[in-house]
């Protein structure tokens, strides 16, 4: 699996978990309101910003429900 691919994973996997979606975990940075307020302090990489913030929150959520070392799964790999 190529690095672009990964990154593609995480962003729709995070981005289908989001409180606004399958509500797995609490965040929503992939919400049109966090994208108008992350594009101010983060004028070129708002997607960057988001995409750091969902897989934090999703590799949170990961170690505290599956456990850290039991399972692989593609989010707490940013550890």
């Amino acid at each position: 699996m190529t690095a672009e691919a990964i990154v593609e994973l995480r962003a729709l996997v995070g981005s289908l978990g989001e409180k606004w979606q399958a509500n797995w975990w609490g965040s929503d940075f992939f919400s049109l309101t966090a994208g108008a307020f992350l594009s101010p302090i983060f004028t070129r990489s708002v997607f960057l910003a988001q995409y750091n913030g969902v897989t934090a929150a999703a590799a949170k959520v990961h170690d505290e429900v599956i456990g850290v070392g039991r399972w692989y799964s593609p989010f707490p790999l940013t550890h």
